[in-house]
């Protein structure tokens, strides 16, 4: 409903209750002149009252309207905040993952942009908590309003009772009129008179339920932005526990991260006298080699002298069996002189020594001592005089 129709509804009942109470004195006496008097300006009052009552609630109505749009934008500004909030939360998540560790520079450069987005998150929750604050207050006042136009409606309601009692009161104590004409004409004027004012206090009662209805729907907004205050009074505390409980993941995170650097470095290090080791053992594997090689060599070496060794002696010990053969022959199959052609021809038939070393033509010859092959046991090896004993 208009608010300047319902300022002219007023002022034109101001005026009728003005115009039946001007009327109502002229007929009354004396004492009810005062009385209608006393009653106009209590009339005149209640209006006034009304219309204070009228304003206060137009701006009511005008805080709430604000207030409402200031709890969608709330509303919205949380949206936005949970939306970032669950980015947050996802980036954690990924730096939580053991695969995004192997990257630890990335992981700084996240961890130094989440830092700084939650650092303008809190500073974004503080204006945040202000404006509820603010919202607060605001709401006070409007309960402050909202008790003060009940308690002007409730005197409006009285002050309009207790004119419709004195108006009554005045009817009954104005003194009858003698003459049967006036008396008439007073009668219907004052009928009519009462007509008009039962149809404005029947007005009065429409616009006083019309404002009744209204304070109700008010209050019933009113209520309702109680209950949105208190949800948003709820959600700072849980974005301050999303926030802790941000802080420490990070602060995890960054731990898990300093540990997996150091349990890198350990392994680098780890690796490295590995290396070495490695390095070293493949040096002294390649001089062992060297050496086995080496020591494969003399005992091959060795292998060939000694069976030349094995063949000078073999063929020392054919010629020293022939020689013996022919001084321990017996007299009488001695020849009476000794042919040294017979024996040229017999040392000429032993074969010829093809060896390195050329075989020493003596008598007297002594077993050089003997190389023990590859499977035997260098001190469990004959011994060579008796060995060498035909």
């Amino acid at each position: 409903m208009d608010p300047t129709m319902d300022r002219d509804r007023g002022l034109a009942h101001c005026v009728l209750w003005g115009g039946v109470l001007e009327r109502t004195s002229m007929n009354a006496t004396g004492a009810g002149s005062d009385a209608v008097a006393r009653q106009r300006l209590s009339l005149q009052d209640a209006i006034a009252t009304r219309d204070d009552a009228i304003r206060g609630q137009e701006e009511v109505a005008a805080l709430l309207l604000q207030q409402t749009q200031d709890l969608h934008a709330a509303e919205q500004y949380l949206a936005a905040y949970f939306v970032e909030l669950g980015r947050l939360r996802a980036e954690v998540s990924n730096l939580r993952d053991p695969r995004s560790r192997a990257s630890t520079g990335a992981h700084d450069s996240r961890a130094g942009s989440s830092s700084s987005e939650q650092d303008h998150l809190e500073a974004e929750v503080d204006l945040a908590g202000a404006e509820i604050l603010d919202l607060q207050t605001e709401y006070a006042d409007v309960e402050r309003d909202l008790e003060d136009s009940e308690e002007q409606r409730r005197i409006l309601e009285g002050s309009l009772y207790r004119v419709q009692a004195a108006l009554r009161r005045a009817e009954t104590e104005r003194p009858l009129v003698q003459d049967p004409v006036a008396r008439h004409q007073s009668s219907n004027h004052l009928a009519q008179e009462r007509d008009q004012a039962l149809a404005s206090a029947a007005e009065a009662e429409v616009r006083v339920a019309q404002i009744r209805s209204e304070v109700e729907s008010r209050q019933q907004g009113h209520v309702t932005t109680v209950s949105e205050l208190s949800r948003l009074r709820a959600v700072p505390n849980a974005t301050l526990v999303d926030l802790d409980w941000e802080i420490a993941a990070r602060a995890s995170s960054d731990r898990a991260a300093e540990v997996a650097r150091m349990e890198l470095s350990d392994l680098q290090g780890s690796l490295q006298s590995s290396e070495e080791t490695v390095d070293a053992l493949g040096q002294r594997v390649r001089e062992i080699q060297d050496q086995r090689q080496a020591a494969e060599q003399d005992r091959e070496d060795l292998r060939l002298r000694y069976e030349a060794a094995c063949r000078e002696r073999d063929a020392a010990r054919r010629q020293l069996s022939i020689v013996a053969s022919v001084v321990g022959a017996p007299p009488r199959t001695r020849p009476e002189k000794e042919d040294p052609a017979a024996l040229l021809r017999l040392l000429r038939e032993e074969p010829a020594d093809t060896s390195e070393h050329p075989t020493p033509r003596y008598l007297t010859y002594e077993d050089p001592p003997e190389i023990p092959p590859k499977n035997v046991d260098p001190h469990n090896l004959p011994d060579p005089v008796t060995s060498a004993a035909p």
